[in-house]
């Protein structure tokens, strides 16, 4: 059996069935809306990381905010796939 949405990349999946279902377009409406989720989770998050050690630490709410975001793009380049390695645990089964 051949199907065109063979693939064991889930990215590519999604990109594969919204190209499929919705057209050129569908990447178009699909990259807008991964785009504003993204960035309106990561303000989300800067500004909270911000507020939280600001208040714990002596360091202003603006340095703590750059840094955050200076870091947060430098793993930003590692792509999707090396983040999730680095954010999901490990969890080792004992025989």
């Amino acid at each position: 059996m051949h199907s065109v949405l063979v693939t064991n990349d889930k990215i590519e999946l999604l990109v594969k069935t919204t190209s499929y279902l919705l057209g050129n377009y569908g990447n178009l409406v699909l990259a807008i809306c991964v785009a504003g989720a993204c960035l309106t989770t990561a303000i989300g998050l800067v500004a909270t990381v911000g507020e939280f050690f600001s208040s714990i630490t002596s360091f202003k709410y603006e340095k703590i905010v750059i840094f955050t975001v200076i870091i947060s793009f430098l793993l930003s380049n590692l792509g999707v796939d090396s983040i999730i390695r680095i954010s999901v645990p490990y969890i080792r089964i004992k025989n």
